[in-house]
């Protein structure tokens, strides 16, 4: 709830070029935020307790209360609906949930079982019901016209791809060097720094270099430096090559992240800014779970065993590599898809 309103608001507080930079330098902090994720959880785990994890929230929501009701004005479409899809949000949560627990538990309860089939039947049909449904709600959750503009559709589906990956290196990156190579978490954390800086430096001059170069040729571009560098990360074994490849990939994956919302601007109307900021956060970050579920399932199933999974660096190699081909067909798609800007412009209004 809160990643998608918070875009919502910085959207409508900026204008212009500084709407672009407010974009990049939040979701800069994002991309910061979840690349120090390992390197703090891995100093508590290794010094203090897992448990203290927990508590690093509260001082930061603290904090965002007061600087919120401080400094944030209120900002609403007086002529807007207020009428909430209700059955749109139970039905598109429970096809994800149902698709995730398919890939989640498949292994344990057979991938030919009738639970495993009729829990990725029940997904599918929940998905299909979702679409009906915000076809004829009077205010849906998602307006599906918005997927009509064909550079929009172009955008959301590379973000998405480009968050997927990002999840994978984050999550497979972290067994990798903990379980594979024996690293502490607190060793692990260190390497991870390179990812937070990759990604959170390059996350947070998105906005500003999307002033001079059209977003979606940036995107792509990030997206093709993310695959090298995962090929690259999956080649090595020494971790003095390692890192600064880490830094790499972090590189290409925060210019994906974070171009994914600037270069929404760029193709819809400005009165759906907001509503397309929500579907292009909302599909990167649903999208992402459901591909990590995916990606460990592969990763047991190469592997042979659930308990040896972990420590399977060939197997994890492999999946990360998968997360590299998706990179590059959505820098490539992203390409094809894409036109000059006087036209995406054209295309908006």
């Amino acid at each position: 709830m809160i990643f998608p309103v918070s875009i919502a608001v910085v959207s409508s507080t900026f204008t212009g070029a500084r709407q672009a930079r407010a974009i990049g330098i939040v979701l800069g902090f994002a991309a910061i935020g979840t690349a120090l994720g390992p390197f703090v959880g891995g100093t508590f785990s290794e010094y203090f307790s897992w448990r203290g994890v927990f508590f690093i929230n509260v001082p930061f929501c603290l904090a965002a209360i007061f600087l919120m009701l401080r400094y944030v004005q209120e900002s609403r479409d007086e002529a807007a609906d207020r009428h909430i899809d209700f059955a749109g949000m139970l039905t598109v949560t429970g096809a994800l949930v149902a698709i995730s627990l398919t890939f989640d538990r498949g292994e344990a309860w057979g991938w030919t079982s009738f639970a495993t089939i009729g829990m990725f039947a029940a997904g599918l049909g929940l998905l299909v019901a979702f679409a009906m449904i915000e076809l004829r709600v009077r205010s849906p959750l998602i307006d599906l016209a918005l997927f009509r503009n064909r550079p929009f559709d172009a955008v959301v589906l590379a973000g998405s791809l480009s968050n997927v990956v990002f999840c994978l290196v984050a999550v497979f990156s972290a067994l990798y060097l903990q379980q594979a190579r024996g690293l502490s978490p607190f060793q692990s954390g260190i390497v991870f720094l390179a990812l937070s800086a990759g990604a959170g430096s390059a996350s947070y001059y998105a906005g500003r270099l999307a002033e001079t170069f059209p977003a979606d040729r940036l995107m792509a571009m990030g997206m093709l430096i993310s695959a090298a560098g995962i090929v690259g990360l999956t080649s090595v074994d020494s971790l003095w090559i390692y890192t600064p490849l880490f830094l790499v990939t972090g590189i290409g994956l925060g210019l994906g992240w974070a171009l994914a919302n600037v270069a929404t601007q760029a193709v819809v109307p400005p009165q759906y800014i907001g509503a397309a900021s929500g579907i292009t956060l909302t599909c990167l970050v649903m999208l992402g779970a459901v591909g990590v579920a995916v990606a460990a399932a592969m990763v047991e199933l190469l592997s042979g065993s659930v308990e040896g999974a972990a420590s399977d660096a060939r197997a994890i190699n492999v999946v990360l590599r998968v997360g590299a081909v998706l990179a590059f067909l959505g820098a490539v798609g992203l390409i094809a898809a894409g036109r000059p800007r006087a036209e995406l412009v054209e295309v908006a209004a």
